[in-house]
């Protein structure tokens, strides 16, 4: 359960002790004591002031809850005592505080008491403020509770009666202002504080309004009430309603109750705009509200039933009389649940769209799940709502294929088929064609019209597949599949090739040869179509990227075969050839080795490196590049053990000179007695 916490608006200093203000300012008493006042919930927390400074407690000032008591007062405690209180609600400061005044011999005595001012920004102020037995009367600002004092403005000026005059007070001119009143002798200078306050009065805004609405709607004969909820201001601002610029009673049929807006029996007469006017000293703001009186909708012409195919669009209307939009709005349901559609110029459009202000009702491409009982149903506020008669959308199943054939292509000699399945309202009839025929390129050497009914023997078509036995180039061509129902024709063309799957006759062997020699890689491969074969060196491909390959030496004949001429170290490494048709695409790679007599070390490019010895040259066998990698392999095996066992030689060394080091700075370090004995006790 929450507690809701309040807050009074207004606050007071009281005297509570001495009796009366005349007793107060007589002094001579022994405590003045002053009580906050002010109401609210929880627990409310008390501030003093004394001059616009907060009071503390001292040896004579005691603080406790709301009450401020002063032991012993004296004309030096003269001034205006004033308070603030809080809660979770907020903070209010008090409006009338106390002044004393206590009567000495030989100090100024207040006569003109300054008041707290409230005014408009740009507005002229006048502080009065006026001392007996003064010879000086002086006015400054207090800033920031106890902090220090400041100057006052370029516009401020001070007469010689004391009159503080401010020309045109600025935001930066509201706080508290200090009268102080001085003499030639006394020791005590008299002072008493006046707040000026600036005048605000913000706009009205959306809250302005109580309930809340976006629409402000009375069905006509019916009651209306709203409640104005004026901006915040200071001073608080005075409010009250207008209709055509004159103020709105507090007696008859529309009339104004207090803050409170009432329509009895509303009529059409009634219907337009009503002011709510708020008014203090910074001036004036005016909220205006719209009143809309309705009367009970009626259709006029009702939605009508729809017969369609599947992937139709459907337009339901429904029109009515009654209060425009946005008063009456139109929304439908569909088999006694509401539509879910998208409004007119959504973001993110709907297939199903309504749109409120005419009633009508969109369904792009409909579904089968789309069938139903439509009805609309016409809203106006205040008013209870008109349903139509039911309109029904009945959504019959199109033609179409389920799914659709699409291009193949076979193995030569493979049992191959193709389904076609198509469904309706009517389930069709499922026949194919062929329309043309193809070369073994996918060429088209034949058009066939009319389109061939009658099929190889090979080919068969049943309940919608075309079935091919060991498919051969003789069946690639064209084929249509149609289906035929009372709904219609629906048909798709397809093509259907034949290939072989490229296959090496002829592949290259991986070579091992001196420098300045001759190598040969043969690469024929052979399918249906012709295969198209590509030379790569360590990836990159001869015919696309001739700059990126290393070496010029090289020449590529029309029958595939590879030639790299006087080998040079750069030869080496990797070499693949690929051929590829429609079947696919297959490779083979070869490692092409260079030896190098000069140093004898073979290099096998980037993928083995070098390798020592000379494993003489070879024609294509497989095991003298292998040896040579192994050779490698072991090189770079003994060569790592080497550098560990090395690394590990040199780490001792270097302990055993750090250890020797330590021994002879510790002996050196010894008294002779010491070494000596040190040293026979090492021997003895």
């Amino acid at each position: 359960m929450s507690i809701i916490t309040w807050l009074s608006q207004n606050a007071s200093v009281v005297l509570e002790s001495p009796a009366s203000t005349t007793e107060a300012n007589a002094g001579g008493y022994d405590e003045l004591r002053l009580r906050c006042a002010a109401d609210g919930s929880d627990d409310l927390e008390y501030s003093w002031f004394y001059n616009g400074r907060v009071v503390k407690r001292a040896e004579r000032t005691e603080i406790k809850a709301e009450y401020l008591t002063v032991r012993r007062p004296t004309a030096g405690d003269n001034g205006i005592y004033s308070c603030k209180v809080e809660n979770q609600a907020g903070a209010v400061s008090s409006a009338h505080n106390f002044a004393l005044s206590i009567q000495e011999e030989g100090i100024p005595i207040i006569a003109t008491l300054p008041q707290d001012v409230i005014a408009p920004v740009g507005a002229r102020v006048q502080l009065d403020c006026a001392y007996y037995n003064a010879s000086q009367v002086k006015w400054r600002r207090v800033v920031n509770s106890n902090k220090a004092l400041t100057g006052l403005s370029q516009l401020s000026t001070q007469l010689n009666n004391g009159t503080l005059i401010i020309s045109s007070v600025t935001l930066a001119d509201q706080g508290p202002y200090e009268c102080l009143g001085f003499t030639d002798t006394a020791k005590i200078q008299q002072a008493y504080v006046a707040q000026l306050a600036l005048a605000s009065l913000k706009e009205f805004g959306e809250s302005s309004f109580e309930p809340i609405k976006h629409l402000y709607a009375v069905g006509h004969g019916k009651r209306f009430e709203v409640a104005c909820a004026p901006p915040a201001g200071f001073p608080e601002p005075q409010a009250y309603w207008t209709r055509d610029g004159r103020r709105l009673s507090s007696a008859g049929r529309v009339r104004s109750e207090g803050l409170q807006l009432v329509i009895d029996e509303a009529g059409q007469a009634d219907g337009g705009k009503y002011v709510c006017i708020a008014e203090n000293m910074a001036g004036r703001r005016e909220g205006v509200l719209t009143v809309v009186v309705t009367a009970p909708p009626k259709i006029i012409r009702h939605p009508g039933s729809k017969d369609l195919l599947e992937g139709q669009n459907v337009y339901f209307d429904c029109k009515a009389e009654a209060t425009p939009y946005p008063a009456t709005s139109i929304e439908w349901e569909k088999d006694g649940e509401p539509v879910r559609a998208a409004p007119p110029r959504s973001a993110e459009p709907n297939r199903i769209q309504w749109n409120t202000e005419n009633g009508s009702l969109s369904i792009l491409n409909v579904e089968l799940n789309d069938q139903g009982q439509y009805t609309c149903i016409v809203t106006t506020e205040g008013q209870d709502p008109v349903r139509s008669k039911e309109a029904e959308l009945l959504v019959r199943k199109r033609l179409q294929f389920s799914p659709k054939p699409v291009d193949r292509k076979f193995e030569m000699g493979i049992e191959a088929q193709i389904p076609c399945t198509a469904t309706g309202e009517i389930p069709p009839v499922i026949k194919w064609v062929q329309t043309k025929k193809l070369d073994i390129e996918g060429n088209v050497v034949e058009d066939y019209r009319p389109p061939r009914t009658q099929f190889l023997e090979n080919v068969r078509s049943h309940n919608g597949t075309l079935y091919f036995a060991h498919i051969g180039f003789e069946n690639a061509g064209v084929y249509l599949c149609a289906a035929v129902s009372k709904q219609g024709v629906i048909q798709e063309e397809i093509r259907v090739e034949v290939y072989v799957t490229p296959r090496y006759v002829k592949s290259p062997e991986n070579k091992t040869v001196s420098e300045k020699r001759d190598v040969f890689y043969d690469c024929h491969a052979i399918g249906t179509p012709t295969p198209h074969v590509h030379w790569y060196f360590e990836g990159v491909a001869f015919d696309d990227q001739p700059n990126k390959i290393p070496f010029k030496n090289y020449e590529i004949f029309p029958n595939n075969t590879l030639v790299i001429r006087q080998t040079i170290i750069e030869n080496a490494g990797k070499y693949m050839c690929m051929a590829g048709n429609k079947g696919g695409i297959r490779r083979t790679e070869a490692l092409l080795c260079i030896h190098l007599k000069a140093t004898n070390f073979t290099h096998c490019g980037r993928q083995l490196g070098l390798n020592a010895g000379a494993p003489g040259e070879s024609d294509g066998i497989d095991g003298d590049v292998n040896g040579a990698a192994a050779q490698g392999i072991g090189l770079k095996t003994m060569a790592i053990a080497c550098g560990v066992a090395f690394g590990y030689i040199l780490l001792v060394v270097c302990l055993l000179a750090f250890c020797a080091y330590r021994r002879r700075r510790s002996s050196e370090k010894m008294p002779p007695q010491t070494q000596s004995d040190h040293i026979n006790g090492v021997i003895g």
